[in-house]
């Protein structure tokens, strides 16, 4: 990590109720991106607790929920913007 450098966090919904399940699923996540930090697929993870996570920031990214919400209503993707946003977001 370098000084000036973009970081992302990211955080669970503080509205909803969260049990061991759900702890215990974000524990497991962020080991996994611990653990994949060698591929240059996967962001860096610098640390994460119990609700959050501080993560390297994708820069030219984009978020796939904006994305969704920005396509026209009706409008469908074919299956070769399909397999491209699959693998974005794998």
């Amino acid at each position: 990590l370098n000084e000036g450098e973009a970081l992302a966090y990211k955080t669970m919904r503080m509205d909803r109720i969260f049990g061991n399940f759900i702890i215990n699923k974000h524990r497991i996540d962020a080991i996994i991106y611990d653990r994949m930090t060698k591929s240059r697929h996967i962001m860096d993870i610098y640390g994460y607790c119990a609700f959050s996570g501080l993560f390297e920031y994708a820069d030219g990214g984009y978020n796939l929920e904006d994305y969704l919400f920005e396509m026209k209503e009706g409008a469908s993707l074919s299956k070769i913007e399909r397999m491209k946003l699959a693998l974005d977001v794998a």
